[in-house]
């Protein structure tokens, strides 16, 4: 079947993705000075490492 060989290193790569995104929310949520912004960033930053277990976890 076409594509399932791909699937592993898409899903790999797309945990990846999460997880460097989330790094930079957590990043960006660290130095704001605006506690909401801070908390905001920092529940976006914790969905997105979810995402990435949930990418890995579903191959």
């Amino acid at each position: 079947m076409p594509g399932l060989t791909d699937r592993p290193a898409q899903s790999g790569q797309a945990a990846v993705t999460c997880l460097d995104r989330a790094e930079r929310a957590l990043l960006d949520a660290a130095s704001s000075a605006d506690d909401a912004t801070r908390y905001a960033g920092a529940h976006v930053a914790a969905l997105r490492t979810a995402a990435a277990v949930l990418a890995v976890r579903t191959r």
